[in-house]
C-alpha cells in the first residue's frame, strides 16, 4: 500500500489523534504532498495547535502518528515554521482533514505577501 492510500485509509484516525492532542487543520507537505514520496519517505504534517497546548502535545501527536502509520513522520505547527521555509511549505501544503484548497491557498498568499 502506498503512502497516499495509507493516509486515506487512516484519515479519520489521524484526525482523532490530532484532536486528542489539541491539533486541528491537519495538512501534509513535503515529498508526499508533491507526489514524490518513495519507499522510505517520511510524512510531514503541518497542524494548528489550540491555545494553551504545549510542545509536549506536539511530541505526543508525533509519537502516536508514527505508531499508527508505522513510518517516520514529522509534525510541526504553523507557529513553528522557520521563516526561511515558510513560503516553500505553504506553496505545497495539502489538506488532510476538513479544510479546503481555498484555505490553504489563502495561507500561501498571506505568508508570501509578508
Amino acid at each position: 500500500m502506498g503512502i497516499d492510500e495509507l493516509l486515506k485509509e487512516k484519515r479519520e484516525e489521524i484526525l482523532r489523534l490530532a484532536a486528542q492532542h489539541g491539533a486541528h487543520n491537519v495538512r501534509i507537505f513535503g515529498s508526499v504532498a508533491r507526489g514524490e514520496a518513495g519507499a522510505v519517505s517520511d510524512v510531514d504534517f503541518l497542524v494548528e495547535m489550540e491555545e494553551g497546548r504545549s510542545f509536549l502535545d506536539l511530541v505526543g501527536l508525533w509519537q502516536d502518528l508514527e505508531e499508527l502509520l508505522e513510518c517516520k513522520v514529522d509534525v510541526i505547527s504553523d507557529g513553528g515554521i522557520s521563516p526561511y521555509l515558510r513560503d516553500r511549505i505553504y506553496a505545497e501544503v495539502r489538506p488532510l482533514g476538513r479544510t479546503t484548497e481555498f484555505i490553504c491557498c489563502t495561507y500561501a498568499t498571506q505568508y508570501s505577501a509578508s
